[in-house]
């Protein structure tokens, strides 16, 4: 059998909250994990540590940018 590429599907765009969800499930997944496959000679330890750090900081850049989504949409709700 041949190995065949998967049929890509269109993409349906997301919300902010639905990207911040899926990262907040992957941080979980991570945490669960990293401490795991460092021990386990798998990821090294700063590997794991920088890997968590750029997870949580791409959290914290869309929770930024729902909080100005929210203030723009009160904002525009209050001006009509």
């Amino acid at each position: 059998m041949k190995n065949e590429e998967p049929t890509k599907m269109p993409r349906k765009p997301r919300s902010v909250e639905e990207a911040i969800s899926e990262l907040e499930r992957e941080l979980h997944v991570r945490e669960r994990c990293f401490d795991r496959w460092v021990q386990e000679g798998r990821l090294s330890a700063v590997e794991a540590c920088d890997r968590l750090d750029r997870l949580m900081s791409a959290l914290s850049l869309l929770e930024t940018v729902q909080t100005a989504q929210e203030s723009a949409n009160t904002h525009a709700t209050a001006a009509a």
